[in-house]
């Protein structure tokens, strides 16, 4: 290290730029500040500010009046050990030495820079290290576990004259130390186990002689590594004129490069700044104390995919420019043209809302004479037309009937949603599955006539639960009747908060046979009327029913698709139903319009910009916005907006939460958007409340969107849960840096900022997220956003210019639906051949299956019979041999005539003689018969 080399120098005496005392580690963890050793060099405070490891004298002035206790310098010299090349570190002390100040000069740099505010901190006592034996070790927050090499190698140990030695990783592994935005943050004080209070004066100006300062707390420079945004060169590149050497300091190394700034950080490799649209590739030059912003390279799109084309039709309850409420107009108004653009026949059906606020978007739209007769059972039948439009190579359908004319948004007014919504979007639903039938729109795409139909071929998307009728009546109405067999239905969801729900008795309007009542059954569990326990309640769902019909289903973003999978998500109680259909279910982030949304062709914005202009052009637009919104023009303030519902999901009660803290901390917060009217009220308060800070516009206005878009420094999205969202894409495309809830696509599209990441990469972030969804996490990271503006300008450029490089293009979007479309309906593009063998050897596999129950039920029939006629066949044979038995016992125990006696009875003697006057002839036989006593008959032997 040059530090330790004995070479002299000849040049003139040089001094570090004076610079305040900086706020030490110690400050930040609450100790006292280091005592003075006597005798220490004071020769090595300005090392890190060269680049190389040459000693210099520092000088710092002397505190102001209010400022902490003075103590003596530290001598901190950095040797870092031959296999470990990197920048040394250096503990600035927290005031002059008496021999530094008498060996000081000035020097020729730039005027110190005014000390931060801070608050006094009463010093604690510590004891002294002046005869110490042993090396002080000193951490850091960049070198925790930092260990001190043993004494004598510069010096011998105990003599007074004790150096300390700060050892530092290699380049490889050395990280950023943290920036001023990091100063005093949420951040911080989680790393230290503190807190450190965060007064908030009543006025705030910002950086700058005269200028106003924006007060966001004490913010303490940690006074132990170079600024963040320099990056420090090998000490061979740039070596810093030697200075004049402290008594008993080793002599500094001769310089080579005697005209080097001491200042000025060297990049390894200086990368060219890509040519923006419409503008020429340069290369910014490095400047003193700091690395030259490198913009995010250019991502390269992926490879279009080789698909058919496809006939496409799109069922949305809204589609933009015709009409809009949210994200949903949006996509639809976006990503048919895409499809269109990739060669596809793309067909968009929506509702003709009709009313004198609306008239006039529909004025290129033509009736195309097509009447049609829908049957919706018990709801009735109804008569409707169809208006068409072809735009931008896309066929707008519009369906006309009555119940679609009237004032208010798609769904509802200013009494609520309409009592009708399921009659009148089942309705378009039916009209959507009739439309590629009988409407003779198909050879638009080719610019010629009409011609014939889109066909039964057809790829339908239906968006939410407004159209999720489509997929049942497809498999309910239509394909029991071959038609539309070929056709598939993919299920888009954008919101599954909202879910069609309505009682049971609904479902015999929707003109479906009772056989598919289970299709949308859907039971809840709802507290009864005493309000002890709960009882389930039937209703029907019609999102639930086009979750179980339909060929494939789409969220907006990955990472909800996670999420509604999670019954502790947002599954919104249909999580087990999307678990059970995982296979089919698919992630596609949302793409923004860029015709629609591009600063550099943006109509309503004051001043037109792009990457190359964005500092001059974003500063006109902001200060255009404040004084069209009556705030103070300040260009120096950091501008905060919301743009979006005012509901709950869209987290407007975390915005006026957290409004004390921001308006105290200088920042002017602009609302727009409407909705609940408790919400719109508030935010009129709020308005009323801070008067000089706060602007809220209770209404839809889309040019005022862009306005604000273009002008503000910091989009907040405190949404509770978000499927995709929209507006951190076009704040990254207009240079505004969203502050976000770490939730659905906020999550997939903003990348947390990352101040250890390499300076210029992609790596270091686009913006912040906070979680969970409270007003302290909300406000910590608004204020983080904050500190960054006021404190480091040229990194907050640097953030700004990633953003605007980020690509959420349709291109990729679009791509991947093109995949999904072809795995739906890669059913009917496979040889038919195979599936007709498939199924007749299915069907041949059956039969035998059948035909071997059939006849083993016929054997065991004809075994059962016989078993049964055998039995009854012995119960037979014992009846009669019990009956005969019963015969013949009785025949053996009876007497016979010869033993009967004088009075009848059995056992009165032998017969007596005959008379002498009867013969032998039958006289004795008739003698024998009237001994028998009347009434009494007796079994005769047969023998």
């Amino acid at each position: 290290p040059a530090a330790a080399s004995p070479a002299a120098h000849t040049g003139p005496p040089r001094v570090a730029t004076p610079r305040p005392a900086p706020i030490t580690v110690a400050d930040i963890m609450g100790l006292a500040p280091a005592q003075s050793v006597p005798g220490a060099s004071a020769a090595s405070s300005a090392s890190h500010v060269s680049g190389s490891t040459t000693s210099h004298a520092a000088v710092q002035p002397a505190h102001t009046s209010g400022s902490r206790p003075q103590a003596g310098p530290i001598t901190v010299h950095s040797a870092p050990p031959p296999s470990r090349v990197g920048t040394p570190k250096t503990i600035r002390p927290a005031g002059p030495s008496p021999a530094a100040a008498r060996t000081a000069s000035p020097a020729p740099s730039r005027a110190p820079s005014p000390a931060p505010i801070r608050s006094p901190a009463a010093p604690a006592p510590v004891r002294s290290v002046a005869n110490a034996p042993t090396p002080v070790r000193v951490s850091t927050p960049t070198a925790a576990r930092q260990k001190t090499p043993a004494p004598g190698r510069d010096g011998a140990a105990g003599t007074g004259a004790q150096r300390v030695r700060v050892a530092t990783p290699g380049a490889a592994r050395r990280k950023t130390p943290p920036p001023a935005w990091l100063r005093n943050t949420p951040a911080l004080a989680r790393a230290t186990g503190l807190r450190a209070p965060t007064p908030i004066p009543a006025e705030f100006k910002l950086p700058g002689p005269g200028g106003p300062h924006l007060g966001v707390g004490p913010l303490p420079v940690l006074a132990v590594a170079a600024a963040s945004t320099a990056a420090p060169a090998p000490a061979a590149a740039t070596p810093a004129p030697a200075s004049t050497p402290a008594p008993g300091a080793p002599a500094s190394a001769p310089s080579t490069s005697p005209k080097a700034p001491a200042a000025t950080a060297v990049p390894p490799a200086a990368k060219a700044t890509p040519a923006a649209p419409g503008g020429s590739s340069t290369t910014p030059p490095a400047k003193q104390g700091a690395t030259p912003v490198q913009p995010a390279p250019a991502r390269a799109p992926p490879a279009k995919a080789k698909a058919e084309p496809m006939d496409v039709v799109f069922v949305s309850a809204e589609v933009a420019p015709f009409s809009k409420t949210g994200g949903l107009g949006d996509v639809m108004g976006a990503l048919p043209k895409a499809l269109a653009a990739a060669g596809h026949r793309v067909m968009v059906v929506t509702p003709r809302y009709l009313s004198p606020a609306t008239e006039a978007r529909y004025a290129g739209a033509k009736d195309l004479g097509v009447h049609k007769r829908l049957d919706l059972g018990l709801g009735g039948a109804h008569d409707v037309t169809f208006w068409h439009m072809h735009k931008e190579g896309v066929d707008y359908v519009f369906v006309d009937h009555i119940a679609y004319h009237r004032p208010g948004n798609p769904y509802g007014n200013a009494h609520g949603p309409y009592a009708d919504n399921l009659f009148r979007f089942a309705l378009l639903s039916m009209a959507a599955v009739e439309a590629p039938l009988i409407l003779p729109i198909g050879g638009y795409r080719h610019k010629g006539e009409p011609g014939e139909p889109y066909g039964q071929k057809c790829v339908f998307v239906a968006n939410d639960w407004h159209a999720a009728m489509v997929p049942v009546y497809l498999a309910a109405r239509f394909r029991p009747h071959n038609t539309h067999t070929q056709s598939r239905c993919v299920l888009a969801l954008h919101n599954l908060a909202h879910q069609g729900s309505y009682p049971s008795t609904a479902f015999s309007s929707l003109g479906l046979g009772g056989e598919w009542y289970g299709a949308m059954e859907w039971v809840v569990n709802a507290r009864n009327a005493s309000g002890q326990g709960t009882s389930a309640v039937r209703n029907i769902n019609v999102l639930k029913a086009g979750l179980v019909t339909a060929d494939k289903v789409v969220t907006v973003s990955q990472n909800y698709a996670a999420e509604i999978c999670d019954e502790a998500g947002q599954g919104q109680g249909l999580a087990s139903l999307l678990q059970q259909r995982a296979d089919q279910l698919r992630g596609i982030t949302n793409g923004v319009d860029y015709g629609e949304w591009d600063p550099a062709a943006d109509e309503e914005l004051s001043a037109a910009y792009t990457r190359d202009s964005l500092v001059r052009g974003k500063g006109r637009c902001k200060f255009e916005l404040q004084r069209e919104l009556g705030l103070p023009p300040d260009p120096e303030r950091p501008l905060l907006g919301f743009i979006g519902r005012l509901d709950y999901q869209k987290g407007p009660d975390l915005v006026l939460g957290a409004l004390p803290a921001l308006t105290a901390a200088g920042c002017q917060v602009v609302i727009l958007g409407s909705g609940a009217q408790d919400y719109e009220e508030l935010c009129k308060q709020a308005e009323k409340d801070y008067p000089y800070h706060v602007r809220a516009v209770t209404e839809f206005d889309v040019p005022l969107s862009h306005r604000i878009m273009g002008g503000i420094d910091i989009l907040l999205m405190p949404s509770r849960f978000e499927p995709c969202g929209l507006n951190q894409m076009y704040a990254m495309r207009y240079g505004t840096v969203p502050v976000a809830h770490s939730t659905g696509g906020l999550r997939d599209t903003i990348d947390d900022f990352n101040v250890f990441a390499p300076p210029g990469s992609d790596d270091r972030g686009t913006g912040w997220t906070f979680a969970p969804a409270t007003i302290d996490a909300f406000t910590d990271s608004v204020l983080a956003a904050v500190h960054l503006y006021s404190e480091e300008p040229k990194e907050w450029r640097a953030l700004q210019q990633r953003c605007m490089g980020r690509d959420f293009s349709w291109g990729a979007a679009a791509r991947q639906y093109e995949t999904v479309f072809a795995e739906v309906m890669g059913r009917e593009q496979e040889d038919m051949g195979k599936l007709n063998a498939k199924a007749a050897a299915a069907i041949a596999r059956q039969t035998v299956v059948l035909k071997a129950q059939a006849d083993k039920a016929d054997k065991e029939e004809r075994e059962e019979k016989e078993r049964q006629a055998k039995a009854a066949a012995a119960k037979e044979a014992a009846a009669k041999a019990a009956a005969a038995q019963q015969q013949g016992g009785a025949a053996k125990h009876a007497p016979s005539s010869s033993q009967l006696g004088p009075a009848g009875t059995p056992g009165a003697g032998a017969q007596p003689p005959a008379s002498p006057s009867v013969g032998a002839g039958g006289a004795g036989m008739a003698t024998q018969r009237e001994l028998q006593p009347a009434g009494r008959t007796f079994a005769l032997d047969s023998k």
